[in-house]
């Protein structure tokens, strides 16, 4: 009987002992927020809109859809890239070009092709 109680005493302390370190030493689950599930978007009202700036850095809005905020949209003048004609004064024409965000740059001189 005493053979026994030592054979099976370690045995249950060591289960014991490897119960209470699983257990303090596994994270939690965190509880879920109330209410309405977020997906990392803030609320908003209905009909909002608000000025931002897209991952880009370029300028830009959102708007309230939902209950929830859009994207962040660029407020595009032109297609970025593209080049047009613009008057630097009265007699002389110039060159202006539309930057990654949309929005058209200075009216510049023309280079001359050589």
């Amino acid at each position: 009987m005493k053979l026994a109680l030592y054979l099976v005493l370690p045995i249950v302390l060591f289960f014991l002992l490897a119960y209470a370190v699983i257990i303090f030493l596994t994270p939690q689950a965190a509880e879920p927020p109330a209410g309405p599930v977020q997906n990392g978007a803030e609320e908003c009202q209905a009909g909002q809109a608000e000025d931002c700036i897209t991952s880009k850095g370029c300028d830009g809005y959102r708007t309230c859809v939902n209950g929830m905020w859009s994207p962040c949209i660029t407020k595009r003048e032109c297609t970025p890239g593209v080049a047009e004609s613009c008057a630097l004064n009265i007699c002389t024409l110039g060159e202006r070009k539309c930057d990654e965000c949309g929005q058209w740059g200075r009216c510049m001189p023309k280079e001359n092709g050589g």
